[in-house]
């Protein structure tokens, strides 16, 4: 089997740069509000652009809901309310941003931890399916 480098999408690469933004955005709100090193989670940098295309792909053809998979514009916006909320939670003191190989990992050794990817998989697929149905309605 080849492995084929620097084989993105467009939406990928979409993503890669909302995710870069958002890295950009929290390290320098907690450099500008003098936040103590040990009270951020947040990477040096947000990885491996590969790795993290792995990830991507592994979850468009694996992530099925109901009998439906993902495409990647439902997965961009899991990603962008993923972002959303990270920065919004930097108002109550609270910096963290994992890697976006590390968000878009689907298995975890630890059994009592939560995959939040796919919580936000079913967010954003709740948000769309209500924004079908306002336009329909209309």
């Amino acid at each position: 089997m080849p492995i084929i480098l620097n084989n993105y999408s467009d939406t990928f690469e979409e993503t890669w740069k909302l995710y870069q933004s958002t890295h950009a955005k929290m390290v320098l709100t907690t450099v500008n509000a003098g936040v103590r090193n040990d009270k951020v989670y947040v990477p040096v940098n947000i990885g491996s652009k590969e790795t993290a295309c792995i990830k991507w792909k592994f979850l468009l053809d694996e992530v099925i809901i109901v009998d439906e998979k993902i495409d990647e514009q439902l997965l961009f916006e899991a990603v962008a309310l993923y972002c959303h909320d990270r920065i919004r939670e930097t108002k109550s003191g609270n910096y963290r941003l994992p890697m976006l190989a590390t968000l878009l990992r689907t298995d975890s050794t630890d059994l009592g931890k939560t995959v939040e990817i796919l919580d936000y998989i079913r967010e954003a697929k709740r948000l769309t399916d209500k924004l079908k149905e306002n336009a329909n309605a209309k």
